[in-house]
């Protein structure tokens, strides 16, 4: 390669050409293959001279074929100055790629930190918030505690009273203070509380037994719900194995029905079975509608039309866990449980 077209290059590969050594196509060196010019203007290394010249002082030019003495060949300055750039841009590409590489691991491990970062945080609130629920919990229970504590100390003072100081009679049908409260659970948890007061009009006999049974001790009566309608009734059957009252005037008229519950907030009872004189279970039917509302629907089931008044709800926003109790499937309303208490 002669020096005048060593000037025009320009670009990568034919400088990477123009530092090799043609016959060996090796780099350049500043040892063992220095670029040196023959007299015919073209470049080898000394290392492919010396293997051609054999020990003569005179080589034929592998290029132009022309004869060359060989005594004291120049360097191919040209050559070796692009031969150092050549390498400087190898070492600065070098430095840039590892600098580019470098910045790409420090961003990766900034992302890596901030993602890190952001799961500490979730867990942290995770944490903490597991952590107010616990205390929540625990005030709950240390409240219960209290509750219970208190109502041991007033049972105790209870009992040290004379007998004859205390009624005979805790609950009575015909006080209009008297109420009856059902408590709906689900799994455990209170979902609503629903004070009934009793009209006269049903059985005396039979509301002074029930409120009496359970005056002041709330008793479990129904472990599921029978039938509900969205929005409209829920009916649940109250069963206790304690609880089977001889109540002669309602055996003796258990097909005969006075007035129905079928107004929202009406409390009506249905479904009386009884052994002999004993009554062994019951329902109870919460009607969720007004009259008007109520009467229009064609397939209610007859265990719900055929009830009689038992009772009225006092406040109507008590009604609101019976409603969406009546929105839920069969299978979920198998995790209630109800329980009557009466003051």
């Amino acid at each position: 390669m002669s020096i005048s077209s060593s000037m025009s290059l320009d670009d990568d590969e034919d400088i990477a050409e123009f530092v090799k050594c043609r016959i060996c196509l090796r780099e350049y060196n500043e040892i063992d293959r220095k670029p040196k010019f023959l007299p015919c203007s073209h470049t080898l290394c000394f290392e492919c001279i010396y293997n051609i010249s054999q020990g003569y002082d005179i080589i034929t030019c592998p290029f132009c074929r022309k004869a060359c003495e060989i005594l004291e060949l120049p360097n191919n300055v040209y050559a070796l100055e692009m031969l150092k750039q050549e390498k400087k841009k190898k070492m600065e590409k070098m430095s840039t790629d590892f600098l580019d590489i470098t910045e790409r691991s420090l961003k990766n491990m900034f992302m890596v930190h901030k993602r890190i970062d952001d799961q500490l945080a979730k867990t942290m609130s995770s944490i903490n918030l597991a952590g107010e629920k616990t205390q929540k919990l625990v005030e709950e229970n240390n409240s219960n505690l209290a509750k219970m504590i208190s109502l041991m100390e007033l049972l105790k003072k209870q009992s040290m009273i004379s007998p004859n100081s205390v009624p005979t009679k805790l609950f009575f049908s015909g006080n209009l203070q008297s109420k009856f409260i059902f408590r709906l659970y689900q799994s455990g948890r209170l979902k609503g509380e629903i004070h009934i007061c009793p009209v006269p009009t049903y059985y005396p006999d039979f509301v002074q037994k029930l409120g009496e049974f359970c005056y002041r001790s709330p008793k479990e009566f129904c472990s599921s719900v029978d039938k509900a309608m969205a929005g409209v009734f829920v009916l649940f059957p109250m069963l206790h194995p304690e609880f089977q009252p001889v109540v002669p005037s309602m055996t003796e008229h258990m097909d005969s029905w006075t007035a129905a519950a079928k107004d929202v907030d009406e409390v009506g009872i249905t479904m009386v079975k009884a052994s002999g004189n004993k009554i062994t279970d019951w329902s109870l039917v919460f009607i969720l509608e007004d009259d008007e509302d109520f009467q229009m629907h064609e397939n209610l089931p007859q265990t719900v039309t055929d009830n009689e008044v038992f009772g009225r709800v006092i406040h109507h926003h008590m009604l609101e866990p019976l409603v969406r109790l009546s929105l839920t499937s069969k299978s979920d309303r198998a995790n209630y449980v109800m329980t009557l208490e009466s003051q």
